[in-house]
């Protein structure tokens, strides 16, 4: 069992923490430490228990039949993204506006806040942690990865929301997103 897979996953599902990292660079509304580490974990136990319910799926179904369905479910929900990018979705979700997550305008996200910034986050994710633990990716690696790159990617697109390139880069990630859980499905479904 190799990481890159895991890595591959924890990537697209952490682009939307990277979006929101952005917008908050760009709007200069920080995000602590520790509201940072409360919205990894939530993501990362999102991602446990999402893996775990495609474990116990995959145990009532043939591996092949398995590995089969999980690809198909990334390649699907790939392509949803896929679709919803390209139609440039400007549905009022916390998501789509994550500077709403800061609901006393306060310029600083707090714990109550992160709460419910991450679940919007982990929610996000769960079909993708169905399917990815159907066709068989690492529960511990996979979880490990999502917590870890979590963190970094908050840290980074808030980095990144402070220059020049905030726009661009808010704008295609959900694309690469998409692109990944795609070839993800695709890897998935011939190893």
């Amino acid at each position: 069992m190799t990481i890159l897979p895991a890595l591959l996953f924890a990537l697209s599902a952490n682009m939307d923490n990277f979006t929101v990292g952005i917008a908050y660079g760009a709007k200069k509304i920080k995000i602590g430490i520790l509201s940072n580490m409360i919205i990894a974990i939530i993501t990362g136990f999102g991602t446990l228990l999402s893996m775990s319910l495609g474990l116990f799926i995959n145990k009532l179904i043939s591996q092949k039949l398995g590995n089969i369905l999980g690809s198909s479910m990334l390649i699907i929900m790939g392509l949803y993204l896929l679709i919803d990018f390209f139609k440039n979705n400007h549905k009022d979700t916390l998501l789509k506006n994550p500077e709403k997550a800061d609901e006393n305008n306060s310029g600083d996200i707090d714990t109550k806040e992160a709460v419910i910034l991450a679940l919007a986050l982990a929610m996000n994710n769960v079909s993708l942690g169905i399917g990815a633990s159907i066709t068989g990716l690492n529960i511990l690696y996979t979880t490990l990865c999502t917590t870890l790159l979590s963190m970094i990617s908050i840290i980074f697109g808030f980095s990144i929301g402070k220059s020049y390139f905030s726009a661009l880069l808010g704008k295609y990630a959900p694309l690469a997103s998409a692109l990944v859980i795609i070839l993800l499905g695709i890897h998935e479904m011939f190893m």
